[in-house]
């Protein structure tokens, strides 16, 4: 072998898609096979590479001087070329891909960059201050809108030397007094794009950008992962100022001598783009352009594409235009939740769900260091959302933040925690209790992609199966050798549950063709009746984007309906119905529904509840009270009507005040306690606005109905995440005082009927 190169990095898994570029590697975490020297293998030990280490400068130098035996023309290519002078003497005469120190100390240097570049894309303001010299008031007075701040080290990576800081205290316990830090105000409502560039003599290359995904503790941000599929989802004026803005960066690099790949970090507000930090060193999110290039069949990689920059004045591969469609999650070590974190990675080595979990070989019996690398995920799709308030949602089931919590088994003190994280993370069931269930004839779950259970006899609950990555869910039903259900939570039993069977009456037919359950669904104690085919906004291409009702051309008829009805009309387990499903035009009469409400009272003289669009003429809530409609229903589902004319076009375009006359009114005709109610959608408008909605509903004596989005796929909303827990467990609990303030109820009235909603009641 000619002159063979071989990789000094962070991992193995780092050339896993170009490890034909390189005769072997020198890595922190590894295999120790394939030429692979690794340090946590040869030393049982994982530490977190963040932080230095002398031991692995040490294992470098030895490494390297026994390579240079078995090849006397052995080249070596660093993950981060600053570092070349770290591990010994004969590195820098065989390093290649180098550019002048100069240049990489000038870049290394947050504050010296930022003052580099500052009149050629926007830098976010920023003091730079000795430790000594900063004092927190002095800082609230040079921001004076914050009252937190981002403090940076001038040397940091991976999050680390960056801490988030909010009292005098914080600044005392985190600021050493001889250390130079910048100060910008924390810009909450942010997310920070990073793209990768690879520069030549005469052109810069860019590749596909991704979105930084990060944890943060108490003082702290992570650096975690990297979405390149939320990226897309970027408005397109944010997209092309981060294009123009490190396109100029890449003319300015190039221009000052550099040379090949570096990595350029924004931080983005609804408003603006800002420059972070340069990074001259491969990226760890380049693994997955290396993956792409691969899956597509492209013979390159961004390693070669970097030494390419140094032997070429131009680009001499063939790089077509990239789509990456993935994701990652990476997963570090901390001792306070060591069996999640087992938990996690064995379910994470063998669910459909991870496209690939990449460990490098991880040996738990190793000394593993708080903060060091475990693994990380690669997911199809994204794993992160843009939320209403322009900060970035991370998908609850890859972010381990709130796994930690305690909360032992189930019981009702506790119901409300163990209802919200099931609701939002969804359930999987293993092969044990699915069998079982197919011996009864299988669950029901078609209705919401949901499977419906009864936990411990007392709370009804529909929770997501097989939809929103409810794969990687905590929670797993599973069974006993006494036949009854459990559900698990991160692989322990914490209650007994009873789950819904198929509703074997609607695989019926009716004459004129249409199954029963295209036109009702039998849920817990009620009946629900859709009054039409498909959906009036559906079907003038207006629909609501989160929905998934599809327009259609077959319509069934009142007579099918009427059959169905007379199906189910004897059957004990119908307490009660719902008329609702896809909108009828915004001016209708209800004539459809009025003649349901009727057949329904004439042939069971049982409860009917109608969810619709708000009448506009207060006599025909007269015509649907006669005809025995007892409850009302008229879902606003978006308060902030900006945000809901952009996700419901047709629907968002009623006026605030149809709404209000139609509950009023019918807050008349059927009373203020609980009869009538709207929903509001979690997580589509920030926490305020949402909370302003309840206010405006309880102030008429309307009950609000709290419904967490679900992101289902095939909409045009199905990138988009729900909150995480910790969020809306405190929008349900500000919502329980604002009912208690109104004397209001929180809707459903229905006991049964709150299975899907944010609600925990006693029958």
């Amino acid at each position: 072998m000619i002159n063979p190169v071989f990789w000094i990095g962070c991992r193995e898994t780092e050339i896993s898609d170009c490890n034909h570029f390189f005769a072997g590697s020198i890595t922190i975490f590894g295999s120790n096979k394939n030429n692979n020297c690794s340090f946590d293998k040869t030393t049982m030990l994982r530490y977190d590479y963040n932080q230095e280490n002398s031991q692995w400068n040490i294992f470098v130098e030895k490494q390297i001087e026994e390579i240079c035996l078995l090849y006397p023309n052995a080249r070596f290519m660093l993950y981060s070329p600053e570092e070349v002078f770290l591990y010994g003497k004969e590195l820098p005469k065989r390093i290649i891909c180098q550019n002048e120190q100069t240049l990489l100390e000038l870049l290394a240097n947050k504050h010296r960059t930022r003052n580099w570049l500052s009149n050629c894309v926007p830098i976010l303001p920023y003091l730079t201050r000795i430790g000594s010299a900063i004092h927190y008031g002095q800082v609230c007075e040079a921001f004076p809108r914050y009252t937190e701040f981002v403090v940076q080290e001038v040397y940091s990576c991976g999050g680390s030397g960056t801490y988030l800081l909010s009292s005098p205290g914080d600044f005392q316990h985190y600021i050493e007094a001889d250390s130079t830090y910048s100060i910008s105000p924390y810009i909450k409502n942010s997310v920070s794009p990073n793209i990768h560039m690879i520069i030549y003599e005469n052109e810069v290359l860019l590749l596909p950008p991704s979105v930084q995904l990060f944890s943060s503790g108490s003082d702290r941000f992570h650096y975690q992962g990297a979405d390149f599929v939320m990226y897309r989802h970027l408005s397109a004026e944010i997209k092309k100022k981060i294009n123009d803005y490190a396109y100029r960066i890449g003319e300015r690099l190039r221009f000052a001598g550099y040379r090949g790949i570096c990595g350029v970090d924004f931080l983005v507000d609804d408003e603006e783009v800002y420059l972070m930090e340069i990074n001259a060193r491969f990226q760890s999110s380049t693994f997955l352009i290396n993956m792409s290039m691969k899956k597509m069949g492209i013979n390159c990689s961004m390693h070669a594409l970097h030494m390419d920059a140094f032997l070429n004045p131009s680009c001499t591969c063939e790089v077509p235009l990239l789509e990456i469609p993935y994701s990652f999650w990476s997963y570090s070590y901390s001792p306070q939740i060591h069996e999640q974190l087992r938990y996690l990675h064995h379910l994470h080595k063998s669910n459909k769900e991870v496209i690939l979990c990449v460990d490098d070989e991880l040996d738990w019996n190793m000394k593993l260091e708080q903060g060091t690398y475990l693994f990380k995920s690669i997911f199809y799709g994204n794993i992160a959302a843009l939320s209403p308030e322009f900060k970035c949602r991370i998908h609850c089931n890859v972010n381990p933040k709130s796994l930690c919590a305690d909360l032992g088994t189930w019981n009702f003190s506790n119901a409300h925690i163990w209802k919200i994280m099931l609701l939002n993370r969804g359930v999987r069931i293993s092969k044990n209790a699915l069998k079982h269930s197919f011996d009864k004839g299988g669950f029901n779950f078609e209705e919401f992609e949901a499977v419906d259970m009864l936990i411990n006899k007392q709370l009804y609950i529909s929770v997501s199966y097989g939809a929103n990555r409810s794969g990687l869910s905590p929670f797993e039903v599973d069974i006993n050798t006494e036949k009854q259900y459990q559900l698990c939570f991160m692989g322990h039993s914490v209650a007994d549950i009873d789950l819904r069977y198929t509703d074997s009456i609607g695989k019926n037919v009716t004459k004129n063709g249409f199954l029963y359950s295209d036109i009702a669904y039998l849920g817990n104690d009620r009946l629900r009746i859709y009054h039409r085919s498909g959906c009036h906004y559906k079907d003038n291409k207006i629909g609501c984007k989160f929905c998934d009702v599809e327009a259609t051309e077959k319509k069934f008829t009142l007579d099918d309906i009427k059959e169905v009805l007379d199906a189910y009309a004897k059957d004990t387990r119908i307490r009660h119905y719902l008329i609702g499903g896809g909108s009828e035009t915004p001016d209708s009469d209800f004539r459809n529904i009025i003649q349901i409400a009727s057949h329904i009272r004439d042939t069971t003289h049982k409860p009917i509840y109608v969810m619709s669009l708000p009448p506009l003429k207060s006599s025909v809530l007269i015509q649907m009270k006669n005809a025995g409609v007892t409850e009302t229903a008229f879902n606003l589902e978006v308060f902030d009507r900006k945000l809901a004319q952009i996700y419901m076009p047709g629907k968002g375009a009623i006026a605030l005040n149809v709404y209000q006359a139609a509950l009023a009114e019918a807050v008349r005709l059927w009373g203020s306690r609980g009869s009538v109610r709207t929903i509001f959608i979690v997580g589509l408008e920030p926490k305020e606005s949402l909370l302003d909605g309840v206010r405006w509903a309880c102030k008429m004596g309307v009950s609000p109905i709290l419904s967490l989005f679900k992101p289902i796929e095939g909409t045009e909303m199905s990138h988009l995440l729900p909150p995480s827990d910790d969020e809306i467990i405190d929008i349900y609990e500000n919502t329980l005082k604002i009912c208690n303030e109104y004397g209001v109820e929180l809707g459903p009235s229905c006991h049964y009927c709150e299975d899907n909603t944010i609600k925990v009641s006693m029958e």
